[in-house]
């Protein structure tokens, strides 16, 4: 992913001491130059302080807004309410110290000393992505609104118990209820 716009970046050595926030208001067309997200709607107030002293620089994160995504068990597009806090700590290594495993500790946000910015974009999405909750089965809305698609749900709890019969090679077997309404699917 290419950095989306000067907007999400934060030249490191501009911060004065203390608290520096930033505030951005996420919606689609910021979902829409990631790929392969399971968001690509929603919309979110983000603030993000870097807390800056002389040892290091504190980054906090809070979240508040909803994305829409598929319920699990109807598919009809669902909104889902977050509003969450996240904290790291901004360190620097030189490159030759930057290995697989200090990059993927998760409660830092690691960079070369000679990046003296920071790209803000790639944190906040992926943090509204780990917002996700592992099953969306609730079909409610952020208003309280049953979304359900009944015509799916009537569709799935609608296959029929009965028994049917294959012949192959003039043998005549019963088939199993589960492949029966696959072939109601297929004719």
């Amino acid at each position: 992913m290419e950095k989306l716009n000067k907007t999400y970046l934060v030249e490191l050595n501009l911060l004065q001491s203390g608290d520096n926030l930033f505030n951005y208001t996420i919606n689609n067309t910021f979902f829409e130059q990631f790929e392969f997200g399971e968001i690509q709607a929603g919309e979110f107030e983000v603030e993000v302080n870097l807390l800056k002293s002389t040892a290091r620089i504190q980054i906090h994160i809070n979240i508040n807004g909803y994305a829409v995504a598929s319920c699990d068990k109807c598919i009809a597009d669902i909104e889902l309410k977050f509003n969450d806090n996240i904290s790291y700590t901004l360190r620097t290594l030189s490159k030759e110290m930057l290995t697989e495993d200090i990059l993927q500790e998760a409660e830092f946000i690691t960079i070369s000393k000679d990046e003296m910015v920071l790209d803000l974009s790639p944190i906040i999405y992926e943090n509204i992505h780990l917002l996700l909750p592992m099953q969306r089965l609730g079909c409610t809305d952020r208003k309280g609104v049953k979304r359900c698609d009944e015509s799916v749900l009537a569709h799935i709890t609608g296959v029929s118990d009965e028994v049917e019969e294959s012949t192959v090679n003039d043998i005549t077997t019963p088939i199993d209820p589960r492949w029966a309404a696959l072939l109601k699917i297929k004719k």
